[in-house]
């Protein structure tokens, strides 16, 4: 079993057992898979990892350098753009793409 399979598997056991996926060690929060204490390290790290991409002027979502004011690159830009169009359009018959 490869290191992906085992991090997959105990996150599937603790996810099935209401435990957080995240330290195991305690219930996750209503509705979340992560407990409260969590939920919250991950979006304070989460936070200050994008601080430190847009100080060192690049794309929060590739990590590509930025040649332009923006916080995401254009290609990332152009994604979340159509992302966003299929949302506004949503029709339960169009195929989901990635």
């Amino acid at each position: 079993m490869t290191g992906t399979e085992k991090v997959l598997e105990r996150y599937n056991k603790r996810k099935a057992e209401g435990l957080c996926t995240y330290c195991g060690k305690v219930p996750a929060a209503p509705g979340r898979t992560k407990c409260a204490a969590c939920l919250q390290r991950t979006n304070e790290y989460t936070k200050r990892y994008a601080r430190k991409l847009k100080k060192e002027r690049r794309c929060t979502i590739c990590r590509q350098p930025l040649t332009e004011w923006y916080t995401k690159c254009a290609a990332c830009r152009a994604r979340e753009a159509e992302r966003y169009k299929r949302c506004k359009t949503w029709d339960v018959n169009l195929p989901l793409t990635k």
